[in-house]
């Protein structure tokens, strides 16, 4: 199942960023505020 995730706004002048670290492998099962990603 796909979901949208937001994350938080790093600053006014960033305008992209890059995914670093996948902490989550697809199929995982998540829990609410568990890090997914470093970015």
């Amino acid at each position: 199942m796909i979901k949208e995730i937001k994350i938080p706004e790093i600053g006014e002048t960033v305008e992209s960023g890059e995914v670093v670290t996948l902490m989550v492998s697809e199929g995982d099962m998540v829990e609410k505020d568990q890090p997914l990603i470093e970015v």
